[in-house]
């Protein structure tokens, strides 16, 4: 959706809103107005609504009556939903997560010695045998991420088989103890479930079990 759509999207349900649930007469010299374009150009905004279904328009002798579709409501109230999250991400960058159980696999793959000389030198510390997993929205992970540089891990190849590259990301858990997001060039979680490793055993030190509630940043006080 062009962003000059999305406008006009909410420019006609404030005026549906404003006068009737079912409904409201609106022209395209009056959408023109508001979008500051020409009637001309809003005449093809809205015929594009219409055609992504986002609209619904009937003429009639004094005017069209506009009423915004379902599938327009969802993408706004979508849409609405997103922006509140970004907009009250604190400017420390913080991100909220569920304690949740993960494949099972993390004590194998932060054992590797390869992986772990390079936690050593490139993170500053030794990591437990094992990850910390916390479910997140993926949107506001993203979000989180894209603010920090990760430090770039190495893969490697063993005899059995290779091991990818992995992005870390350095953060605080908790009221600060130190840790890294991994983020393996292969996996099958997304960024719906974050791994984090750490020096201690997160799980024991902070008393978390599976549905608790915990915060990671990036450190910036």
């Amino acid at each position: 959706m062009k962003s000059v759509e999305f406008f006009a999207l909410l420019e006609i349900a404030e005026h549906v809103n404003s006068r009737s649930t079912q409904g409201s007469k609106m022209s395209t010299a009056q959408l023109a107005k508001k979008l500051m374009v020409s009637q001309q150009t809003a005449s093809r905004i809205m015929r594009s609504l219409e055609f992504q279904n986002l609209v619904q328009r009937i003429p009639s002798s004094t005017g069209t009556i506009l009423s915004v579709s379902e599938k327009g409501k969802n993408f706004l109230k979508k849409t609405g939903k997103r922006a509140v999250s970004l907009a009250s991400c604190k400017t420390g960058n913080e991100l909220l997560g569920l304690v949740c159980d993960g494949l099972g696999e993390g004590a194998y793959y932060t054992s590797r010695p390869s992986y772990v000389l390079q936690f050593k030198k490139l993170l500053g510390f030794k990591p437990f045998k094992g990850t910390l997993n916390i479910k997140v929205e993926e949107h506001e992970a993203e979000h989180f991420l894209r603010k920090m540089n990760p430090v770039k891990i190495d893969g490697f190849k063993t005899g059995e088989r290779s091991f990818g590259k992995i992005d870390a990301f350095p953060v605080l858990v908790g009221k600060g103890i130190e840790a890294a997001v991994l983020v393996p060039e292969r996996s099958s979680l997304g960024k719906k479930i974050l791994e984090i490793v750490s020096p201690v055993f997160l799980r024991k030190k902070l008393s978390l079990e599976n549905g608790d509630k915990i915060k990671i940043s990036d450190g910036i006080k």
